[in-house]
């Protein structure tokens, strides 16, 4: 190879690094700007769940069955799913709530403010209701019977 030749090729090589440079330089600028539009997405989308989160807690928590639901469910035999639905939908708000902290963490908020669902034991849930039941069965089944009898002798 003769000088001028070794020069060229030492020039070529001198700006093909400078584009390669360049084109790192650009891809990490770019890079930069997809995160923080990604970073800036995720800020609304935490402030719009926590805006949000009052509703959706009501949506998913729904209300504890009467002990009318519970006597109904116990003589149906489906007491234990009417339990499990009760606590699949405390564990949905708990998840909710989690979520919910993450979120006030994104946008450098206080997460303290979000209460966090105590845990309730399964088997002692569904002993609790079972007394209820039975104690709402037994009740309304004692006085439809009683009715009964007394309305042979003209009570009501």
């Amino acid at each position: 190879m003769t000088a001028n030749a070794l020069e060229k090729a030492r020039a070529a090589a001198q700006k093909a690094s400078q584009e390669l440079a360049a084109l790192e330089a650009a891809e990490v600028e770019a890079a930069a700007q997809r995160d923080a539009q990604r970073l800036e997405e995720q800020k609304a989308a935490a402030a719009r769940f926590l805006g949000d989160l009052p509703g959706l807690e009501r949506r998913v928590k729904g209300e504890r069955p009467s002990a009318a639901d519970m006597a109904t469910a116990l003589e149906a035999g489906t007491l234990g799913a009417l339990v499990a639905d009760f606590l699949a939908r405390r564990d949905a708000v708990s998840t909710l709530r989690d979520h919910a902290r993450q979120c006030s963490r994104l946008l450098g908020e206080d997460d303290s403010s979000i209460a966090e669902i105590r845990y309730v034991d399964p088997g002692e849930e569904f002993r609790r209701w079972n007394e209820d039941a039975i104690a709402e069965l037994r009740r309304t089944k004692a006085n439809s019977l009683a009715a009964d009898v007394l309305s042979a002798y003209g009570v009501e």
